[in-house]
């Protein structure tokens, strides 16, 4: 019976590990996409306001914190409203 329940247990801890890894996994791929969106925002300010890339980041975050939302959703919105204009 301790051989069972040992195994069991080993088995649930595993399972757990595995999905927290997945989840620690996915947190990272959603970290680089909003990195890449906010490079391309800050790409979009230095263009159009002839900033630094320190400016442009210190605007972003500026917005961000006045609005309260989330930074990558300002980068977001500043990369669309761009992408709007050009059409």
């Amino acid at each position: 019976m301790r051989l069972l329940t040992s195994a069991a247990s080993a088995a649930i801890s595993n399972a757990r590990r595995w999905s927290e890894a997945q989840e620690h996994v996915r947190q990272l791929q959603q970290a680089l996409i909003s990195r890449a969106e906010i490079d391309q925002a800050k790409g979009v300010l230095m263009g159009l306001h002839h900033l630094t890339a320190d400016q442009a980041f210190d605007r972003l975050v500026e917005r961000s914190q006045h609005s309260n939302t989330k930074l990558r959703d300002v980068a977001r919105a500043v990369i669309a409203a761009h992408t709007h204009r050009r059409r």
